[in-house]
């Protein structure tokens, strides 16, 4: 009877399809972030080191801006919106900008790992606490267990990956631009 009752639960749909959504927009490039560096980048593992360093560093310091908005927003979707949109925006963002910066080496090449870093914390390492949070504050607010809304996500990302070898193995660029999909789709379910 309980279980039959969530699936009634607006709330849990959304919040879980939201999440759902989000991992597999991560997940779908990021289970081969550092092959696509390594190979199609061209970047030597202790570069791919300093890449990974810029981008904790970045998450570290996003996190604590995201924690701060949405305690104030509470239960207001905005910042989670703005997550969608950046990513809905991380194939462009990624064949346009961040790949041309990385392989143009010297100065460029580190100006683009700073920025590629705010773009890809901002929307997805970052963005992994900030819906975490968000789900655990509607399933507490709207009655819904949230380990079984978050497991959605673990679904997701784990059905992308499955999936990633394969695009990752025809053009590494589909891999981001899936997840621009998958980010407007995401949009389109925290938007409206």
């Amino acid at each position: 009877m309980a279980s039959k009752k969530v699936w009634q639960n607006p709330s849990y749909l959304q919040s879980s399809f939201g999440i759902f959504l989000f991992f597999c927009s991560w997940g779908i490039w990021w289970s081969f972030f550092q092959r696509w560096l390594i190979s199609g980048v061209g970047l030597t593992n202790a570069e791919v080191g300093t890449i990974y360093s810029i981008n904790s560093l970045a998450t570290l310091v996003i996190m604590f801006i995201y924690g701060t908005i949405q305690d104030q927003l509470g239960i207001k979707r905005k910042l989670v919106v703005f997550v969608a949109l950046v990513a809905a925006l991380v194939g462009p963002f990624v064949q346009f900008v961040y790949a041309p910066m990385i392989l143009a080496g010297g100065t460029t090449r580190y100006i683009g790992a700073f920025i590629g870093a705010v773009v890809l914390s901002a929307g997805f390492m970052s963005g992994c606490s900030l819906f975490e949070a968000v789900t655990e504050r509607y399933s507490r607010k709207f009655g819904f267990e949230y380990g079984q809304s978050r497991a959605w996500g673990s679904f997701g990302y784990a059905i992308v990956a499955l999936c990633a070898g394969f695009l990752f193995n025809i053009n590494p660029l589909l891999n981001f631009w899936v997840g621009s999909a998958f980010g407007v789709c995401m949009l389109l379910v925290y938007a409206f």
